[in-house]
């Protein structure tokens, strides 16, 4: 399989000086702290006091379904190589049209990109540590 579903971070410029804001509006829109911190690749841990009326959810997981979909895997192919159970791949991918703009939307957010149209990251790459500042 390629290198598809490896943790990444948005190829773009980070400044992680402004990640916390971004990180509670994500937060406020139902991301799952643990789902904000995968599409970061670091841990954001003032979010963990932080309490919000919606129920957290792991769109990090949902994400990469929809890349593996998006890219020709198949449910079966998909939950063998996210090492997911069958019932929870099915899952999200019946929930895609629902999950799908929430998603998208805390991407925006979460990077500063207006430009992202998917609701995944796709193939951008993680930043060269020298262009994180």
């Amino acid at each position: 399989f390629p290198e598809l579903f490896t943790t990444r971070k948005h190829a773009g410029y980070v400044d992680y000086r402004s990640i916390e804001p971004r990180a509670h509006r994500c937060f406020d829109l139902g991301f799952s702290l643990r789902s904000i911190e995968r599409f970061l690749g670091r841990r954001v841990a003032l979010l963990e006091k932080r309490e919000t009326s919606a129920i957290p959810q792991d769109y990090y997981h949902a994400s990469l379904v929809y890349e593996a979909e998006d890219t020709g895997f198949t449910a079966k192919e998909t939950a063998e190589v996210l090492d997911l159970e069958m019932w929870r791949v099915t899952q999200l991918l019946a929930s895609r049209t629902a999950f799908e703009p929430k998603i998208v939307e805390g991407l925006k957010v979460l990077f500063d990109d207006p430009t992202i149209a998917r609701p995944y990251l796709g193939t951008r790459g993680a930043p060269a540590k020298s262009e994180v500042r």
